[in-house]
């Protein structure tokens, strides 16, 4: 496809300026994190060690799908996982949730299954275990 000259002129000046300026902007913010927090966060002994939760499945995508309330500051939506399970007969899916978010119902294949919240975790019970 060929563009347009008017538009070939903006788009070669578009990256030169904006890189500069996508640095120049990146850096600011993190030495102002560093300097109000009275040092480096990552810098023993505030930093902890963090582990990664033992998981029986992959995400192999995420759909999200929402309603913004600009009048609100709310939003409403419908969050697709799309899983691949590491294991046989995975009984329980844990996610993590806010606990701000309130939801309504959970699905696997479209029947509807058994969940749980307690804070920020939300653990789903296939009706038949994911094979």
């Amino acid at each position: 496809m060929k563009i347009p000259s008017r538009f070939r002129a903006s788009a070669r000046w578009s990256f030169p300026l904006a890189l500069p300026l996508l640095a120049a902007l990146s850096v600011s913010p993190a030495a102002a994190q560093i300097q109000r927090a009275g040092g480096n966060p990552f810098a023993p002994p505030r930093a902890t060690l963090q582990y990664a939760r033992t998981r029986d499945y992959h995400v192999r995508h995420l759909q999200l799908v929402f309603n913004i309330d600009g009048g609100t500051l709310g939003a409403q939506g419908l969050v697709t996982h799309y899983l691949a399970p590491l294991r046989d007969d995975v009984k329980t899916i844990v996610l993590d949730a806010g606990a701000n978010l309130n939801i309504l119902e959970c699905r696997i294949d479209n029947a509807a299954c058994t969940f749980a919240r307690d804070k920020d975790t939300l653990t789903i019970m296939p009706v038949v275990p994911l094979v």
